[in-house]
């Protein structure tokens, strides 16, 4: 886990060694802190594994990933986020962080697939290597730099990129079980994150038969394909194979 300050100082934490007991100190109470802001990207899982495994419901979170997509100019029926490299590379300029996040991340999908954890690579009792620390740096500092270029666009609310924040936070840790890994972590903007954007009310409503949510359904007349009947938008991109690229490479 890494902490970042404004004035550009970051704090990781190795929980493999410090275990839960990190989270008896006021640690938590930042975490869950309303009032308190805290930047990240993609905090859907973040929240999930805080939540579930830790016991602790993260609160006060400003989304970058969220915040990229209220920055285009167009409003689209579909929003695909951005990885974090891409979205670096678009609005920073910096090649540098860029390449370190691009290698790191291929390196933590490579030991995914393997079914080993990247960060248990470091030896025990040994501190994280520099490629560790480079990539947490790098993915703490750059959303300071990412939310003070996104701030002074037109489309900037603070009030509505936070609650749907909010809203993505909970996307996941609302799962008591969770349906098929790919209707619920994937490359799409949940309809019901990104409420503050004009609703089609002519929809109907109900709970969708892929990521299970109570969200706009797309009821899909015969020649288009019954097997969509009653999925959302997002989910029926997701079984057509709109969405090629498999999440999980998404760094």
């Amino acid at each position: 886990m890494a902490i970042g300050t404004v004035d550009r100082k970051v704090f990781v934490i190795d929980l493999r060694k410090l275990g839960p007991s990190i989270f008896q100190t006021s640690l938590t109470d930042l975490i869950k802190s309303k009032d308190t802001v805290k930047l990240m990207f993609d905090c859907r899982l973040t929240a999930d594994v805080l939540l579930h495994v830790y016991g602790v419901e993260m609160d006060g979170v400003l989304d970058i990933q969220l915040l990229e997509v209220t920055h285009r100019p167009t409003v689209k029926q579909i929003w695909f986020v951005c990885k974090l490299r891409d979205t670096i590379a678009k609005y920073l300029d910096d090649d540098e962080s860029v390449q370190v996040v691009h290698q790191v991340g291929r390196r933590i999908y490579a030991a995914k697939m393997r079914n080993n954890n990247f960060w248990d690579r470091c030896p025990e009792n040994s501190i994280l290597s520099k490629n560790h620390l480079e990539y947490c740096v790098i993915r703490t500092i750059k959303l300071f730099e990412l939310y003070n270029h996104f701030k002074r666009g037109d489309f900037f609310n603070l009030e509505d990129i936070l609650s749907a924040s909010s809203r993505y936070a909970d996307f996941v840790r609302s799962y008591q079980t969770l349906p098929d890994a790919r209707f619920y972590i994937n490359q799409l903007v949940p309809d019901n994150v990104m409420v503050f954007y004009p609703k089609d009310v002519s929809k109907e409503y109900g709970k969708c038969k892929g990521c299970w949510k109570d969200k706009t359904v797309k009821f899909l007349s015969p020649d288009d394909g019954k097997k969509l009947k009653g999925y959302c938008k997002e989910c029926s991109c997701v079984i057509t194979h709109q969405q090629e690229r498999d999440y999980s490479r998404g760094f």
